[in-house]
């Protein structure tokens, strides 16, 4: 990872908690992502990716991660979940762990 990368991430995160409305603002409070959490980031605090899918292959993410530069160091199988509400209609997702 590098630190033009995490230069950019903190750039963003941070213009996010700025800009109006404060919509976002909230969200991210209540996901404990604060000034503080944004200054601290540093990539042993950004090792693990968590993410959702439609379909239960994540060859496609895999891809545009390799892409972006990012690798994939460990990964664990993805599980079918049940969401607590719908995305675009979907009540059911996959979950993978990407490190």
């Amino acid at each position: 990872m590098s630190e033009s990368f995490l230069k950019n991430l903190k750039k963003l995160l941070a213009d996010v908690l700025a800009a109006e409305p404060e919509f976002y603002r909230k969200k991210y409070l209540n996901a404990v992502i604060d000034d503080d959490c944004i200054r601290n980031l540093d990539e042993e605090r950004f090792k693990t990716l968590p993410a959702v899918t439609k379909e239960e292959n994540f060859a496609p993410l895999k891809e545009v991660l390799a892409r972006s530069g990012v690798k994939i160091l460990s990964e664990e199988a993805p599980k079918k979940i049940h969401m607590f509400y719908p995305v675009k209609k979907e009540r059911y997702g996959f979950l993978g762990v990407f490190k």
